[in-house]
């Protein structure tokens, strides 16, 4: 008794561990997963718009792999199942299906029957922000069931799972507010979104942005220009799955507010990381119109290519299209190619309207 006293003791230390360390997540489950005889242990979280994240031991890390590249979402029913029972403690397959549908499912079929699992338990836990967080044991089929002792010994710990998860959700929170003060004591609107634009938490000045930035119904970003709101879009993708670059975006002037330039600065993380909802911070930096205009900072601002950089410092000089294919020794179509590519980049349509954007670059510190 004394030593299963200590084993618990050790499992609840490591519970309130993880949501400050989250790479010991798979270590817990798989510790969790142990305890209760068992083959190893997942924890996912669902938000209002379904959207998946999760963690796993490396038991279960290549069956959720599988789960999610096969598209056998559409075929879970027990987090539904078990949320409508609204049980607060760990239930079986059994629980939440009947032996036909646990026979019929493509799931158990498919994934977990030829890697040797015929028993699971789990739970499904709501969280404030909104969330649904999953804790799913899984069981080697020779090894019987979850009998009512072991879940007894499961719900034992669910309280402390619940407020690790609860605990690891507002951290993330804290920790996206934080950066948003941090660029306002600096001076510069700031918001953290997440994949979809849902703006988590954003400071004053950003959401006083007039004529270039709107916060739509259900928190969703909107950049009021066609052109960049679509940039926006793709460069949030590209950040919540690190597929590549990510490009700062022109906001051009309106009526209310001058030229200013996006930067989404994506938040990097652990595969798989449950709680860290947020896909990047943005910060605007305004810029005020300059005498002089410079293109320095064309690369770095608005991911130009050099060949790119060349054509629009030439257009800033006063060259025409013409005049730039016979200084590059270049085709006219191709700089009328490269200036295309440059309007999509600067969410700009015409060549007035780039210049002006351009201009207001000499507002910043440049170094030569």
């Amino acid at each position: 008794m004394a030593q299963r006293d200590d084993n618990s003791a050790a499992l609840v230390d490591a519970i309130y561990e993880a949501p400050f360390i989250p790479e010991r997540w798979p270590a817990l489950l798989q510790a969790l997963s142990r305890a209760t005889d068992g083959e190893g242990g997942l924890l996912l979280t669902v938000d209002g718009k379904h959207t998946l994240n999760w963690t796993a031991c490396s038991f279960v890390t290549p069956l959720m792999e599988r789960f999610i590249e096969g598209g056998y979402e559409k075929y879970n029913i027990r987090p539904q199942r078990g949320l409508a029972k609204r049980y607060p403690g760990f239930m079986t397959d059994q629980d939440v299906m009947t032996d036909e549908e646990i026979e019929a499912s493509p799931i158990h079929r498919d994934i977990l029957r030829p890697a040797g699992i015929g028993w699971s338990a789990g739970t499904v836990i709501p969280t404030p922000s909104g969330d649904l967080i999953v804790f799913d044991l899984s069981r080697h089929i020779d090894r019987g069931s979850y009998d009512r002792a072991t879940l007894d010994l499961l719900d034992g710990f669910r309280p402390h799972l619940a407020r690790a998860g609860l605990l690891a959700a507002r951290m993330h929170l804290e920790q996206a507010r934080s950066a948003t003060d941090m660029m306002a004591k600096l001076g510069l609107p700031s918001a953290a979104v997440d994949a979809t634009g849902r703006v988590v938490v954003a400071n004053d000045l950003f959401e006083a942005l007039p004529g270039q930035v709107d916060i739509k119904a259900r928190d969703q970003i909107q950049l009021l220009n066609v052109g960049a709101h679509a940039l926006l879009g793709e460069s949030l993708e590209r950040a919540a799955s690190s597929a590549g670059p990510v490009s700062s975006i022109a906001l051009p002037a309106s009526e209310e507010s001058a030229a200013a330039v996006l930067h989404i600065l994506p938040i990097r993380r652990e595969a798989h990381d449950l709680f860290a909802r947020t896909a990047a911070l943005l910060v605007v930096t305004p810029l005020e119109p300059a005498a002089m205009p410079h293109a320095d900072l064309l690369s770095g601002l608005f991911d130009l290519s050099p060949a790119e950089n060349r054509v629009a410092r030439a257009l800033m000089g006063g060259a025409s299209l013409r005049e730039c294919a016979k200084r590059f020794g270049v085709a006219e179509d191709t700089v009328r190619k490269q200036l295309k590519s440059v309007f999509t980049k600067t969410a700009t349509s015409r060549q007035t309207e780039l210049l002006r954007l351009l201009a207001s670059t000499t507002s910043l510190p440049i170094r030569g």
